[in-house]
């Protein structure tokens, strides 16, 4: 389960999981997503070395210089739950 670093009504941000790792690679080598934050070629990555990281940062507790998930709520109803599922 992930470390969640803070939660409100409608958004959780939390640490990643080292199973996480293929979900920032795949936003990390897209040009078209990269291209909004100085990175308009993408990042070349290593699927290994990113789970390997996110493994040692979880480790160390850190939440500072690294990447968190931020999950948003979906708001099919007026009362939704921070993972978006209606209470």
């Amino acid at each position: 389960m992930n470390q969640v670093i803070m939660r409100t009504e409608r958004l959780s941000v939390e640490a990643p999981l080292p199973g996480d790792a293929s979900f920032f690679i795949t936003l990390w080598r897209d040009s078209r997503v990269m291209a909004h934050v100085g990175f308009p070629r993408g990042l070349v990555c290593d699927e290994e070395q990113t789970a390997r990281r996110i493994s040692e940062e979880n480790g160390k507790k850190s939440i500072f210089g690294r990447p968190l998930l931020i999950r948003l709520a979906v708001c099919s109803s007026s009362h939704t739950s921070p993972r978006g599922k209606p209470t």
